[in-house]
């Protein structure tokens, strides 16, 4: 298929896209080769995923030989019901696991790929490596923290700064703006826990 200078290829063999000018005068003609690379074989990139309840992942895939021309595969859960796949990407729904079956459409190549649904880990506890600092006009730093368990699922925390003219604050980076003190309270989005730390600026 032509279109102005360019072609698409639609199927194997040979065609000729000829250029004319427009008052027929004179022409140009270029022979196209059009060569189908057949699929080898599928591979999944890793063997096995694990994820944890309502987390999504994509299954990479290898292609031999790489150019290959049809690579269109065809996904299948062994249990929609704890792992739900479409296209590649899927997600974990419960605690369990399945069995991702792929088949390419050329030549119907089959494998494999094990997703491991695992149940959140609860957080119980948030506190901060430092209960303050103490800073420059200008000067940034960062507030790290504990996690309890440190192997927690959900470690996304919420920031607000007490007094934002004096330091600011933005995912645990702060920087101190005029002399005097701010609180920084930190909230978990799991479970909602609470706690503080101190910034002391300086002039």
């Amino acid at each position: 298929r032509v279109w102005g200078p360019r072609f698409r290829a639609l199927k194997e063999g040979t065609a000729y896209v000829i250029a004319r000018t427009k008052d027929g005068m004179a022409e140009a003609k270029i022979k196209v080769n059009i060569k189908r690379y057949k699929l080898d074989g599928i591979s999944p990139k890793q063997e096995s995923y694990t994820v944890v309840v309502n987390e999504k992942g994509k299954i990479e895939m290898n292609f031999n030989p790489i150019k290959a021309t049809n690579k269109i595969l065809y996904w299948e859960s062994s249990d929609p019901e704890t792992v739900r796949v479409y296209n590649g990407e899927f997600r974990g729904l419960k605690e369990g696991k399945a069995t991702i079956t792929i088949t390419s459409d050329d030549g119907g190549l089959k494998t494999t790929c094990d997703i491991y649904v695992k149940k959140p880990i609860k957080l119980e506890s948030i506190s901060p490596k430092q209960e303050s600092y103490t800073v420059d006009i200008n000067e940034k730093s960062k507030i790290e923290m504990n996690f309890n368990p440190t192997d927690a699922t959900n470690k996304i925390l919420y920031w607000e700064s007490s007094d934002p003219e004096t330091v600011r604050v933005y995912n645990g980076e702060f920087r101190g703006l005029k002399e005097g003190k701010a609180t920084i309270t930190i909230t978990s989005d799991d479970g909602g826990l609470k706690t503080t730390c101190d910034i002391y600026v300086k002039d």
